[in-house]
């Protein structure tokens, strides 16, 4: 009897697989996140003063798979307010109010695969409020560096500490940690502020590929 040598576990080399996408699978990808940018553009006009949360999410999902979604990727995260605050939020059940920020997390399945898009915006006419602004520019800015930066050769933890590095600094400069120095932010007091990654892996589901 012929050794084929060690075992190895499966799924380590075939999540390496899904790692490259084939350009017929990244057309997919870029169909789908079309469709949900479109949901999130029907979600945007929807929400207005005395609008209850759970109504802004199925303005996403109608909107979604009358573009060919057959599923949510994940339950809808839309929190306005003081929902917004909260990591995962599920009540929805909340009438937003003119100056709220509402916060949304939506993706769609289409055609197998899966998009994940998170956007905050003011609630009304009135725009954001100063502080509002101050902290949507903030992660506005690490969202732009992190952009910029993201190349083959770089990983996701690379672009994960940059995102870190950026907000720690945003965080300090506005006045947020207690007098805290960027050095001490950056050593863990932004987590309070940042508990998540600045993303993860996408294609046929929704969430990380592990190594």
């Amino acid at each position: 009897m012929h050794s084929c040598g060690p075992l190895q576990a499966l799924r380590p080399l075939v999540h390496a697989l899904r790692w490259t996408k084939s350009p017929a699978e990244m057309q997919a990808l870029r169909e789908c996140a079309a469709a949900d940018i479109e949901g999130f553009h029907s979600a945007i006009r929807a929400s207005v003063p005395g609008a209850l949360e759970y109504q802004v999410c199925h303005q996403h999902e109608h909107t979604v798979k009358m573009l060919g979604a057959c599923r949510l990727a994940y339950p809808s995260v839309v929190g306005s307010g003081p929902g917004a605050l909260i990591v995962h939020y599920a009540a929805m059940d909340r009438a937003m109010q003119s100056g709220d920020v509402l916060l949304m997390d939506a993706g769609c399945e289409r055609r197998g695969y899966v998009s994940d898009i998170t956007r905050t915006w003011p609630v009304g006419e009135g725009g954001f409020t100063n502080a509002q602004a101050d902290v949507y520019e903030a992660v506005l800015e690490a969202h732009t560096t992190c952009l910029k930066a993201a190349r083959p050769g770089v990983s996701l933890q690379d672009l994960h500490r940059l995102s870190v590095d950026v907000l720690s600094e945003c965080l300090v400069n506005l006045g947020v940690g207690g007098g805290m120095s960027k050095t001490e932010m950056m050593r863990g007091g932004y987590q309070r502020y940042y508990p998540h990654s600045v993303g993860h892996w996408l294609g046929e589901n929704h969430g990380p590929l592990p190594l």
